[in-house]
């Protein structure tokens, strides 16, 4: 039996990411910001959409991350330690554009996956705590 302070990060993870489900994908804002150079943020739509896929990927599975092997443990830590502009940072200049006011549903999308990434951290830092 995992121990409880698991399973409360593990229900607070899927907690966040069934409150994805309430806003659609952030297109109208997306599309609002790399229309300021096409060229160079032609990508940022598709990299957005595996970042939120990737995070929301590790919830689906549910109570089965909690018997993950070390190795798996180890290697979702890693991939999910930097935010989307630190693995992407030819989009850093965009990211003082994103706020409330300019593109709320893209900030509220990006806020909410990036609690999501710290719960998930938190849970893998505990279950790897677990198995030593």
């Amino acid at each position: 039996m995992k121990g409880s302070k698991t399973n409360t990060l593990l229900e607070e993870a899927l907690r966040l990411v069934r409150e994805d489900y309430r806003d659609p994908f952030p297109y109208a804002d997306s599309r609002q910001l790399t229309v300021l150079d096409p060229e160079r943020y032609e990508n940022f739509i598709t990299h957005l959409d595996l970042y939120f896929s990737e995070i929301a990927g590790y919830c689906s599975w549910g109570k089965g991350i909690l018997k993950w092997p070390k190795q798996k443990v180890e290697e979702a830590e890693k991939k999910l330690s930097s935010s989307f502009f630190e693995r992407y940072p030819g989009y850093q200049a965009i990211e003082l554009l994103i706020d409330d006011t300019n593109t709320p549903t893209l900030c509220r999308k990006l806020r909410l996956y990036d609690r999501i990434r710290t719960t998930l951290l938190d849970l893998l830092s505990a279950l790897r705590l677990e198995q030593l």
